[in-house]
């Protein structure tokens, strides 16, 4: 996507951490010579929403992987915590529904340059869309994922157990014999 927008002098590439792939994107950004790129060694825990909230947008791209149906990556809560909005390049799945759940922005196919290129134009050229996306999604992790209220459902989860278990159940079941014929 970034070879897609290099003309855009308003759209920059931030590339955070040192991940597996960050040697085979420096050597594509060369080749290609993009300047709208950039690359940012890894940096302290306590540092990253400070990068964060510098951004406009929250790129999420993963590889189309049955592995990423049921993962959640960290930095869509960080994304949707700073009141970013996201773009999640992701297949059908959880990451995809708790986007589109928190209405905290633009879903695409993983893996597709042009449409990850057209959802940063569209979200470039629409700030009352950006807005609106970043509020949904720190109210969502607000009222759903702060470890206060984790903390209240795993302990009401643990009381429901506890109930059933005072209460007798649930057990095993008994094996049954056939009727005598």
């Amino acid at each position: 996507a970034a070879a897609a927008l290099a003309d855009y002098q308003d759209i920059l590439f931030v590339f955070l951490g040192d991940g597996e792939v960050k040697p085979q994107l420096e050597a594509l950004v060369r080749e290609l010579k993009l300047t709208n790129v950039s690359f940012i060694p890894s940096q302290p825990k306590r540092l990253i929403p400070n990068f964060i909230t510098a951004a406009d947008v929250g790129l999420m791209p993963v590889k189309r992987d049955s592995f990423f149906k049921m993962h959640l990556p960290n930095k869509l809560f960080d994304y949707m915590a700073a009141a970013r909005p996201v773009i999640a390049a992701v297949p059908p799945g959880e990451a995809q529904m708790l986007v589109e759940t928190a209405n905290a922005g633009l879903i695409i196919p993983p893996e597709d340059e042009i449409s990850l290129a057209a959802a940063l134009l569209e979200l470039r050229d629409d700030p009352e869309a950006r807005q609106r996306y970043g509020v949904n999604g720190r109210s969502y992790v607000i009222e759903h994922y702060l470890r206060s209220h984790l903390a209240a459902r795993l302990a009401s989860a643990l009381d429901s157990v506890l109930q059933e278990k005072r209460r007798g159940g649930p057990h095993e079941a008994k094996p049954r014999e056939l009727p005598s014929a």
